[in-house]
């Protein structure tokens, strides 16, 4: 399951991911194609995050592609399209790191559920 409108096409419309659960970051095409991560100066890919609030433009976060992240909060905001004022809702998480201090808010386009331990 990924999040709702965020990491693939086997995305299920409205799923959410839970809170305390496990999620890898993700920098898919839908992720990229709305400015929310990237590749940096050595090719890497990152996911970009705010560490205050739910956020599209003022990133103060940065974190490699494929970082496992433990969700602690969920939020939706209400995002309005610059061209066309179409508006949506997505999910926002607050996810921390297993390094200390390394937290932000990550939009749903932008994360999914951990694989299954098998």
């Amino acid at each position: 399951m990924v999040a709702c409108g965020g990491g693939g096409s086997d995305a299920e419309e409205g799923a959410l991911l839970e809170p305390f659960s496990t999620a890898v970051l993700n920098c898919s095409q839908e992720c990229a194609n709305r400015g929310q991560c990237g590749s940096l100066d050595d090719e890497r890919k990152a996911v970009l995050g705010n560490s205050v609030m739910p956020e599209t433009v003022a990133h103060d976060r940065v974190f490699a592609d494929g970082t496992a992240v433990t969700i602690n909060r969920i939020a939706m905001a209400t995002l309005e399209a610059a061209d066309t004022a179409e508006q949506s809702q997505i999910p926002f998480y607050f996810v921390a790191t297993t390094d200390p201090g390394r937290s932000g808010w990550i939009p749903g386009w932008c994360i999914m559920a951990a694989p299954a331990a098998e």
